[in-house]
């Protein structure tokens, strides 16, 4: 019995057609997809939750005499001749082109630079082409460019064309050296072997009534092969109820983790206790060059308000280029430094962080706080003198690359760190810190919101 947890590596033994070969492409794949250790730890569910990239209905395809201008359709066609020639300066360049039709019309489609095709498309045999279409006024036909594509002739076992035909149909990427063909067949073979009754539901059954969600075994049937008369439209903006399902459970494991790291985070003793009297707010105006904006005021009060709190502070500003983050942190710098605190603003370059040495001097002069500059590229003997300053508590704020966290810099009063495109950084990196014994409050600035600063907040 295949159940969600058998090692794909199982599979050999389990699934028509797929033989050592096939199961150990398949579970080094999907291993490598979800940076496991070995091909071994690779599960049934992980290769069920490799989702196709689109859907085509096959029940009902488009005809030649169908298609018009920029028209997306997939077509099943016959070769009639296919080939490859040379064009370009010097011949520099091959294009292998195919001329086929159906009862409707003849169509043209080619390839650059990928000469091999003349062993796939063979002259006679059925093939689907899907991409979009143009009218080629020159040739008087219509053409489509390095199309997707898929042989349709029939196979060793004539009763896996009903997988591939007549249906709508997933199509996946390539997964290894397995094409989107074959693996709709393990795909579709799988669903059919695995007994779903022992798929543990994940979620709380007042959630699933309460969204109007499927089950997780029903989601993961579904995602696959849509059931019958149903538009494809809403699977192909993976807006179906087997998507919102998986979308669902996905963020709601993800929101519940961080809650749980929250809150965690949360009962640790903070580092600083910072004040907000008129000392500090005149001393926040006096630094600044510009009236703030809107947004900038509005950022500034919820960060002033995590550094006042009894919470160590972890916060994401993200902002485009020129958004005046630079101006923000700096104003909570300020505040760090007028209760007694020094500052670190870590960033991913030396370049970098001398461009912000510079603008903050400039910036900290009338307030008359020492700012210093901290990279590899200093001498031993300026490293040195930097170092003592900051053991000193001499230094309201320390500038430069991951050198501010090395083991020799000891900081007297570390207070606040605010880090710089910080995606750039890594987790231990950051951890450091925390793990010598300070408990900063934390700023992060970044231009471009990924993934992984998101995570990492």
């Amino acid at each position: 019995m295949i159940t969600l947890s058998t090692p794909i590596l199982e599979l050999e033994s389990e699934l028509p057609r797929v033989g050592k070969k096939t199961a150990q492409n398949l579970a080094g794949s999907i291993a490598l997809l979800n940076a496991c250790s070995s091909s071994a730890q690779a599960k049934v569910e992980d290769l069920l939750l490799y989702l196709p990239m689109r859907y085509e209905d096959r029940s009902n395809l488009a005809k030649i005499a169908d298609l018009a201008e920029g028209m997306e359709a997939a077509v099943a066609v016959e070769v009639k001749v296919a080939g490859n020639y040379r064009v370009g300066k010097a011949n520099q360049h091959k294009i292998f082109e195919l001329s086929g039709s159906d009862e409707t019309g003849r169509i043209r489609a080619f390839w650059w630079n990928q000469p091999f095709l003349e062993k796939t498309f063979l002259r006679d045999s059925r093939v689907i082409l899907f991409g979009q279409w143009k009218y080629d006024t020159y040739r008087n036909s219509l053409t489509i460019e390095s199309p997707d594509y898929e042989i349709i002739d029939k196979e060793t076992d004539p009763s896996q064309d009903a997988i591939h035909m007549g249906r709508s149909v997933p199509v996946y990427r390539k997964l290894g050296d397995i094409r989107t063909k074959q693996l709709r067949s393990i795909m579709h073979n799988l669903l059919e072997k695995i007994d779903f009754s022992t798929v543990v539901e994940n979620l709380p059954l007042q959630i699933l009534v309460r969204n109007n969600l499927l089950t997780r075994g029903e989601a993961l049937k579904q995602i696959h092969f849509p059931p019958e008369n149903v538009s494809l439209d809403s699977y192909n903006r993976a807006n179906s109820p087997a998507h919102q399902r998986l979308i669902f459970e996905e963020f709601f494991w993800l929101l519940l983790g961080l809650a749980v790291k929250r809150s965690e985070r949360e009962k640790e003793p903070k580092g600083t206790k910072i004040e907000i009297n008129d000392s500090v707010r005149q001393a926040v105006l006096n630094i600044l060059p510009f009236k703030p904006t809107n947004a900038q005021k509005r950022v500034l009060k919820e960060i002033v308000t995590d550094l006042a709190s009894d919470r160590p502070m972890n916060r994401l500003l993200q902002g485009d280029v020129g958004a005046g983050k630079t101006i923000v942190a700096a104003q909570a710098i300020v505040v760090a430094i007028e209760n007694g605190y020094q500052t670190v603003l870590m960033v991913p370059t030396e370049i970098l962080a001398e461009q912000h040495t510079r603008n903050l001097k400039k910036l900290f002069a009338k307030a008359n706080y020492r700012v210093e500059l901290l990279t590899g590229s200093l001498t031993a003997k300026e490293k040195r003198t930097v170092k003592a300053a900051i053991a000193a508590n001499e230094i309201q704020l320390v500038i430069g690359t991951h050198a501010v966290i090395q083991d020799d810099v000891k900081f007297a009063k570390l207070g606040l760190v605010v880090i710089d495109e910080q995606h750039r950084f890594g987790v231990m990196q950051r951890a450091e810190l925390i793990r010598r014994g300070y408990r900063p409050d934390v700023l992060v600035m970044t231009d471009t919101p990924i993934p992984r600063s998101l995570a990492m907040t």
